[in-house]
C-alpha cells in the first residue's frame, strides 16, 4: 500500500470504534514476532499533559545522543506527527510499509487505533530506536499501548474524571484503571498536582508492583504567562515556550523522569537537556497562532483541562470563544467556565468524528451562562466569521475542532 492507500486502510477500521483489552493486541504483537520487544520504553498516562511530558521527554533523551520514538495521540495535524523519530515525523512511505506490514500479519480483527499502535511498534524496530516514548490514548490498563513488556519508568500526568463511559465513574476508578501500566521493576513518576485519591490508588498499585513512586518538587517558578514559561530547577534557569501554567509541571514531571533514567544507565547532559526542553512546542496545546488577531488554539475538552486554560485566559484580553465539542465531555462544566471570558460564543461541530455534539445542541448549553451565543457548525467558517470582529479569538473545545482551524490558517 502506498500513504494514501495505509491511510484509507484505516479509516476503513473505524467503524470498530474503542475496543478497550489487549487480547487482539496480544494476537497482532505475535504475528508481527513482537516488535514491541525490541527497545525499552518509557511509558505515559494521565488525564491532561501526557503529549506535553512525552515531547519533553523524547527531546531532552534526543538531545542526549538517543535514537528516540515518540508516539502520542490523538492526530492533530497529520497522522504521521503522532511517530516521531528524534523529532521528525516518519515519512508517508515509511508509515505505509508500516501499516502494510501489520495488514498482512492480521488481516482482520484489530480496531483502527490497535492496527496503528501495531504499526507504530514496527516502525520503532525498523528504525531501530535506542528508546521509545509512549503515550497511552485512554485509559492505561486495557490501553492498545499495554501489551508492552515492563517499561523503564511508568510516568503520571494529572489524573482527573473523564471517558467514563470506559475508565469508571470516580478519580480512584480511574486512577486504578491509569495505573495499570505500572509493571515490575518500573519506576514510577507522578505529577506534583496528582488528584490525592488517585495518588493513593498509584501507590498501592506501585506497592504491587515493588516499583518506587517519585514526585518532583516545584521548582522556583519566576514567569508564567502566555509567551512561555520560565523557572529554575537545580540553580538552573529553565525556559519553555510552551504556554500556560501546567507546563511547569509537566516540565518537572518529565526532568524527574530523565533523573529516573539516568540512574539506569542513560546519559543526563543537563545543559543539553534544558535547551532541548525549551525549544519544544506542541499544536493546539495554548498554542498562539497569530498575532493581528491574537488567535490561540487549545484541545482541552474536560474539567481539569479547561481550568489549566482559564488560568492562562486570566491575562489576556478576549473577544470571541470558537468552541466544539464532543457528545461524550462534559460540556456543561467546561462552558461554564470558559463563558465569563468571552464577548461572544460562537458553537460549532467537530468533524470527522461520530461522536461530535452538534452545534445547536452545544450553543443551548452555552446560553444557560452567556447571552450572546451563535451558531455556525463548520468551524473554519465560525473562525472567519470571528476575525471579523474581534482583536483576539480562542479556539478550542476539542482538538477536531481546533487542528481543522489551524490546518485552515497555516493554508492561508
Amino acid at each position: 500500500m502506498n500513504f494514501e492507500q495505509a491511510t484509507a486502510y484505516l479509516t476503513s477500521l473505524k467503524p470498530a470504534g474503542i475496543q478497550m483489552g489487549l487480547e487482539r493486541m496480544h494476537t497482532a504483537c505475535e504475528a508481527l514476532s513482537h516488535p514491541e520487544r525490541a527497545y525499552p520504553a518509557v511509558h505515559i498516562a494521565g488525564t491532561n499533559g501526557k503529549g506535553s511530558t512525552a515531547r519533553m521527554i523524547a527531546a531532552m533523551l534526543t538531545a542526549n545522543g538517543y535514537r528516540t520514538g515518540l508516539y502520542t495521540s490523538p492526530m492533530i495535524t497529520d497522522i504521521t506527527d503522532m511517530i516521531l523519530i528524534d523529532g521528525v515525523p516518519v515519512t508517508p512511505k515509511e508509515f505505509a510499509a508500516c501499516v502494510t506490514a501489520v495488514r498482512h500479519a492480521v488481516p482482520e480483527g484489530l480496531s483502527e487505533y490497535e492496527c496503528l499502535t501495531s504499526a507504530v511498534f514496527v516502525c520503532f524496530q525498523r528504525q531501530k530506536v535506542d528508546i521509545a516514548v509512549i503515550e497511552c490514548c485512554m485509559g492505561g490498563e486495557t490501553d492498545a499501548t499495554n501489551i508492552i513488556p515492563p517499561p523503564l519508568c511508568a510516568v503520571f500526568t494529572p489524573i482527573a474524571k473523564d471517558h467514563t463511559a470506559f475508565l469508571g465513574d470516580t478519580v480512584e476508578e480511574i486512577a486504578s484503571c491509569k495505573g495499570g501500566i505500572i509493571k515490575d521493576g518500573c519506576d514510577v513518576i507522578c505529577a506534583a498536582s496528582m488528584d490525592e485519591d488517585a495518588l493513593g490508588v498509584l501507590f498501592e498499585k506501585a506497592a504491587q508492583h515493588g516499583a518506587t513512586v517519585h514526585i518532583p518538587v516545584a521548582g522556583e517558578t519566576a514567569e508564567i504567562g502566555i509567551n512561555g514559561t520560565r523557572f529554575h530547577h537545580n540553580n538552573r534557569e529553565v525556559r519553555l515556550r510552551l504556554a500556560g501554567h501546567h507546563q511547569h509541571e509537566n516540565a518537572l514531571t518529565a526532568l524527574q523522569t530523565m533523573t529516573c533514567l539516568q540512574r539506569r544507565g542513560f546519559r543526563f547532559d543537563e545543559e543539553r537537556a534544558l535547551a532541548a526542553l525549551s525549544a519544544v512546542t506542541m499544536p493546539c496545546r495554548q498554542e498562539i497562532v497569530c498575532e493581528s488577531p491574537f488567535v490561540m488554539l487549545d484541545g482541552a475538552h474536560n474539567p481539569h483541562g479547561i481550568e489549566a486554560l482559564c488560568r492562562t485566559l486570566e491575562e489576556m484580553p478576549l473577544d470571541t470563544l470558537v468552541i466544539g465539542m464532543l457528545a461524550d465531555k462534559d460540556c456543561d462544566s467546561c462552558l461554564k467556565r470558559l463563558a465569563p471570558y468571552f464577548r461572544r460564543i460562537i458553537c460549532c461541530t467537530p468533524p470527522d468524528t461520530p461522536r461530535a455534539l452538534p452545534a445547536r445542541e452545544l450553543a443551548a448549553t452555552a446560553l444557560q451562562y452567556h447571552a450572546n451565543v451563535s451558531v455556525i457548525s463548520d468551524p473554519v467558517k465560525a473562525f472567519t466569521d470571528a476575525k471579523k470582529t474581534s482583536a483576539s479569538i480562542v479556539v478550542g473545545g476539542s482538538f477536531y475542532t481546533s487542528s481543522v482551524v489551524r490546518k485552515a490558517i497555516i493554508s492561508e
